[in-house]
């Protein structure tokens, strides 16, 4: 699977309409991602498993309503 595009809507510190577009060529094959601590490297990741795997990817560290909120 290759994600060329993620599109986040109020998650995290990512508020209102928020667009990565990942562009990769056969030269420049891979995506990197850099910034300041607490700049939502990780919580973008993270929209990343929820998105391929609901719920389960908190590891059940989060209740029914906590992670439809």
């Amino acid at each position: 699977m290759k994600i060329t595009r993620i599109v986040l809507e109020n998650y995290g510190p990512y508020q209102g309409h928020e667009e990565f577009q990942l562009p990769t060529t056969l030269d420049q094959p891979i995506v990197l991602f850099g910034g300041e601590n607490g700049s939502g490297k990780t919580t973008l990741f993270e929209a990343i498993q929820v998105c391929l795997h609901g719920r389960s990817a908190f590891d059940g560290r989060l209740s029914r309503e906590e992670y439809e909120e």
